[in-house]
């Protein structure tokens, strides 16, 4: 009897953690995807056809005061890239008054995990998020 309530508690105490971990990559994700909305907006916004648009699109997504692990972490490293008609993007776009769409894509390639380690699972774990925002007639919507 004790040895299946040895073996029990152990399956139990994986499952728990699995879930941990899971749970913990799930809120990532989400703050993730917040992170790429809000800068996709914002970078959308900036798109006036005017110059030094691009520079203030890139000013507005690197500025954006949002942070990931519970608050604690910001989004360092996020790719920034710019079309005129979502079929080829650019970071450093070459015409700039066609530009009207924006692609922030937040790529976190070291979130650590606490429970899958010790049963032989991946130590660190990547959650990429995009979101893809233009700026038509002077409206701003996310797209997805």
């Amino acid at each position: 009897m004790l040895i299946l309530l040895g073996m029990t508690l152990a399956v139990l105490a994986g499952v728990v953690g699995m879930a941990l971990d899971l749970g913990r990559l799930y809120v990532v994700r989400t703050e993730a995807q917040a992170f790429a909305d809000l800068a996709a907006l914002k970078a959308a916004h900036e798109l006036d056809g005017k110059r030094g648009a691009i520079a203030r699109a890139r000013r507005a997504v690197e500025s954006s005061p949002m942070r990931w692990d519970f608050g604690t972490r910001p989004f360092t490293g996020s790719l920034i890239e710019f079309s005129a008609d979502q079929s080829a993007w650019a970071s450093k776009p070459v015409t700039l008054a066609a530009v009207r769409y924006v692609r922030v894509t937040a790529d976190l390639d070291q979130v650590e995990l606490y429970f899958l380690p010790a049963v032989m699972g991946p130590k660190k774990a990547r959650v990429r998020a995009q979101a893809v925002a233009a700026s038509e007639d002077g409206q701003v919507r996310l797209i997805r």
